[in-house]
């Protein structure tokens, strides 16, 4: 096992060395701190919740076949839960080993964050806007899908969606593109200062500006929901940290400049 995770990391490592190089001039030093991290070696209930879930671990990877579509932290007080963040920056290592036999519209895997809100002044959060970072395997595209919920969430949907909830589309460069059925690869997102910065292979594709502002992700903190566009696939690796942690290998200008 721990073979197969050594060279799971490399691959994926050399896959982004690829763009970033070995050596960043202007590195970050280490700053901020790393709230969590999971290499799935067990299925552990303080972590995830796995009832309804068709994710199992296997080899130390959590694994699931086109019928596993999301796998969601432990959030829930009422199990003990405390995996949910409030400004945070998210990374994961992801693999489509196969198709899994289904045909959806795009083969995909990536993730799932809400800016919960109280427009009532309660505590229970009646509204949210979810952003999803996807990768596509057909397009060789990350994108950002949207859920916008409750009535005030609603509010923030620009006119000219209409039914489409795709809010931003760019295809990543073509030498670290991955089909199904290849490597590794990482996705992550960071949520800070109203801006949703996302990164393919620690290369950040886009800073989105949030539609709430300064105001997101600063009231009530989200799960982190693990998502699977009908492939069988594989996820590790997972570490979430504080915005200013520098997660992404980036170098202090572009950190300082998207928050």
């Amino acid at each position: 096992m721990r073979f197969m995770k050594m060279t799971k990391i490399l691959t994926v490592f050399v896959l982004c060395a690829m763009l970033a190089g070995m050596i960043l001039p202007g590195a970050v030093a280490a700053a901020g701190t790393i709230l969590w991290t999971e290499e799935f070696d067990t299925e552990d209930p303080n972590n995830w919740l796995w009832e309804g879930s068709k994710f199992f671990v296997e080899d130390g990877v959590l694994k699931g076949w086109d019928e596993a579509k999301v796998h969601q932290s432990n959030f829930p007080t009422a199990t003990g839960g405390t995996k949910k963040f409030k400004e945070s920056a998210f990374k994961i290592d992801c693999i489509a080993y196969d198709d899994g036999g289904s045909d959806p519209d795009k083969h995909s895997m990536g993730l799932w964050w809400a800016d919960y809100f109280d427009p009532d002044g309660t505590d229970n959060p009646t509204s949210w806007l979810v952003y999803k970072p996807m990768y596509c395997f057909e397009t060789h595209t990350v994108y950002i899908e949207m859920e916008f919920a409750g009535k005030e969430g609603e509010a923030y949907k620009p006119a000219e969606l209409g039914d489409d909830s795709v809010v931003f589309s760019a295809e990543v460069p073509a030498s670290l593109a991955v089909d199904i059925g290849g490597d590794w690869f990482s996705l992550g997102m960071r949520v800070n200062a109203g801006v949703i910065s996302v990164f393919y292979c620690d290369q950040k594709i886009v800073d989105f500006p949030a539609y709430r502002g300064a105001l997101t992700g600063t009231e009530r903190p989200s799960p982190v929901i693990l998502l699977n566009g009908g492939c069988y696939c594989g996820f590790d690796n997972l570490v979430v940290a504080t915005p200013d942690y520098n997660l992404f290998n980036e170098s202090a200008d572009a950190q300082q400049s998207s928050g």
